[in-house]
């Protein structure tokens, strides 16, 4: 397997996205060679997470980061959280090189406040995220 790189874009995107909070998401894939992590797809503000779920292929493996909104007994919260997609259908080769990428990716993306790995839409369920999120948050 050739070496994985992460396009310049991404690092500088994902900046973007968490000090201007003007998306509600990204979608990051593989390019065509499987050599390289590439924007899919962003998330205008407005989106829902129902958006997001909706645009995750049932066929291909994604990273994505999603911003959050949430209220707690004590206030509302944002939070960002990392998704590996990684669907039953898509390839065992995709599924090999997302999962061992996922470390690579995440350095570049640093204040993520939860990892959600899922492969069926049950496990993109937002109250699982939900739980997940308050079992690691500090609050």
């Amino acid at each position: 397997m050739s070496l994985i790189t992460i396009n310049n874009e991404v690092p500088m995107m994902f900046k973007e996205f968490k000090l201007s909070h003007k998306w509600r998401y990204i979608i990051f894939k593989m390019n065509d060679k499987l050599t390289e992590v590439i924007i899919d797809k962003i998330g205008q503000y407005d989106e829902t997470y129902d958006d997001f779920t909706k645009a995750l292929s049932p066929k291909a493996a994604r990273f994505c980061v999603y911003d959050l909104h949430y209220t707690q007994v004590n206030g509302k919260r944002e939070k960002i959280i990392f998704y590996l997609w990684s669907p039953s259908k898509c390839s065992l080769k995709e599924k090999v090189i997302f999962s061992a990428t996922k470390v690579l990716v995440k350095q570049v993306f640093e204040g993520i406040a939860a990892e959600v790995q899922a492969t069926c839409d049950s496990e993109l369920d937002i109250e699982r995220v939900l739980d997940k999120v308050k079992s690691v948050s500090r609050e």
